[in-house]
């Protein structure tokens, strides 16, 4: 007859602590790769409703959130959507199709420190506009897909240039 040993307990209690501990890392590493990514903010009514390709960030900068229930589409073809992060002034994103007879070159060249900007979702520039009454910074590209979706990205010049670029080089095409 064999005599079964048991563990003393302060052995369970280490192998236990030494689960949780593992399981507790594998959540955190998984909360740190994913809490940023995004996913598809618009309903299928805004997407039949848009005329054109729709696109969407798949990661914010610095704490920014997106509301998918703060989309709108403000006339018809055009989709305009807002980033916010707690103390810090809102990013807006519109989407439309290129006007007829639009010039982008001739638009991006009243653009002051700009910069061009190449990303997944198509080229652009971005840069400082000012008119008569602000400045802004602003983030202007045109979709690399046949519809030719003008995306515009717009924030007050507390917001970086770098934060819009790096906003527009995060975007992604609504799947169809």
């Amino acid at each position: 007859m064999k005599v079964r040993r048991s563990l003393p307990l302060s052995a369970v209690l280490v192998g236990c602590f030494s689960t949780i501990l593992v399981v507790a890392g594998l959540a955190g590493v998984y909360t740190l790769l994913h809490r940023h990514t995004q996913k598809n903010p618009f309903t299928v009514l805004v997407q039949s409703n848009a005329q054109t390709q729709l696109y969407y960030p798949t990661k914010l900068p610095g704490g920014y959130t997106m509301d998918p229930s703060r989309v709108s589409q403000p006339q018809k073809g055009v989709t305009v959507m807002s980033f916010t992060a707690k103390g810090k002034p809102p990013i807006y994103m519109s989407q439309q199709a290129v006007p007829s007879g639009f010039d982008m070159g001739t638009f991006t060249k009243n653009f002051e420190d700009a910069s061009h900007i190449t990303a997944q979702a198509g080229q652009g520039t971005v840069g400082k506009l000012t008119d008569a009454q602000k400045t802004v910074h602003v983030a202007s590209l045109v979709s690399n897909d046949k519809t030719g979706t003008w995306i515009i990205l717009n924030a007050p010049t507390d917001v970086s240039t770098k934060t819009l670029q790096q906003i527009a080089e995060a975007l992604v095409k609504v799947p169809n």
